[in-house]
């Protein structure tokens, strides 16, 4: 029965688990049938029986690593990242330098939002296989996490260095550089990006605040439009949106965005002082008074120089329209 599981592992996995559970009935206390009957059973994707058959092989013989990495491997999974953590580190208590353990130790730490412990643990795999360039991105994402954008940027050179950096890359080195208020770095990594994908809404909208935050408000509006377009649910790119054309003085298109962020959240502060002005400007006097009393009510971090304005604001439109109506 276990040789027959043997062979159409591979290929069967569902019936090699019968060959292996009868025998394991017939080996009684051995580990051995029931780590293959665990694995047959993972391979089929029923998870929760291969961590039952796992646990009870490891009863057996908990200084198998094969046994103990499996374990390990399926609670992982099965999104039980606390209990995996502890398998791994028992698999590496017998073979401390196995790769595999060691980043499947990394994956379960990273779970929890263990970060400084998950960066470390990376960094151990790393030690073991230099050359994994998925797990060095992920580390670097990992330092992200953390604050240690420098430490990121230099995890990302090593991946980057004398190749053509993959989208994956370029997204996370923006955003270390968006982090850091390099945005001239940051421009023309995202415009790579968008050239490898020009149908990600994110990245235009990324780009979008980028040049917002350069007053390039014209090449800002085309790619927040775009990001928009491509994404109509990204209230990011709305809220920027916002801003950009409230900078460009074009307080009608500024009001229509505002009406649809109004759809989506409740306004903040600053989308009712920018409400204000616009109607302000445009001479709809009614509607700028009740904007900029709406501001003053709403409990909202506000600065001096707004809250002198909307005061000034609201007494001088209030006597314009209480003139008006004699």
């Amino acid at each position: 029965h276990l040789n027959l599981g043997l062979v159409l592992m591979e290929k069967e996995p569902t019936v090699a688990a019968e060959s292996f559970r009868k025998a394991a009935e017939l080996m009684t206390g051995q580990a051995r049938p029931l780590f293959l009957l665990g694995t047959a059973l993972e391979r089929s994707g029923k998870i929760a029986e291969a961590i039952e058959q796992y646990q009870s092989a490891a009863a057996i013989d908990a200084k198998s690593f094969d046994i103990q990495f499996a374990l390990g491997r399926a609670l992982l999974a099965s999104g039980r990242a606390g209990e995996a953590e502890e398998r791994f580190r028992d698999a590496l208590m017998l073979q401390k330098e196995s790769a595999p353990a060691r980043l499947g130790l990394a994956e379960s730490l990273l779970s929890q939002k263990k970060y400084e412990a998950a960066a470390g643990e990376y960094l151990k795999y790393l030690e073991l296989e230099p050359q994994d360039a998925l797990v060095r991105r992920q580390r670097a994402a990992v330092l992200v996490e953390l604050g240690k954008l420098d430490e990121a940027l230099a995890e990302l050179d090593k991946n980057d260095a004398g190749a053509e950096a993959p989208l994956a890359s370029l997204k996370l080195r923006a955003e270390i550089y968006l982090q850091q208020k390099k945005i001239d770095e940051a421009i023309p990594v995202l415009q790579k990006a968008i050239a490898i994908e020009p149908r990600d809404a994110q990245l235009h909208a990324r780009l979008g605040r980028a040049l917002l935050e350069k007053k390039e408000l014209a090449a800002a509006q085309r790619e927040l439009r775009l990001a928009l377009e491509i994404d109509p649910k990204w209230t990011d790119a709305l809220r920027d949106s916002v801003a950009v054309y409230f900078l460009a003085e074009q307080y009608e298109a500024t009001l229509q965005l505002i009406e649809l962020l109004a759809k989506r959240e409740t306004l903040s502060g600053g989308s009712w002082y920018i409400r204000a002005i616009c109607y302000d400007k445009l001479g709809r006097k009614p509607e700028a008074l009740a904007a900029y009393k709406e501001f003053m009510a709403g409990e909202h971090p506000r600065t001096e120089r707004e809250e002198f304005q909307a005061r000034g604001r609201i007494k001088a439109l209030t006597r314009e329209l209480e003139q008006k109506k004699r």
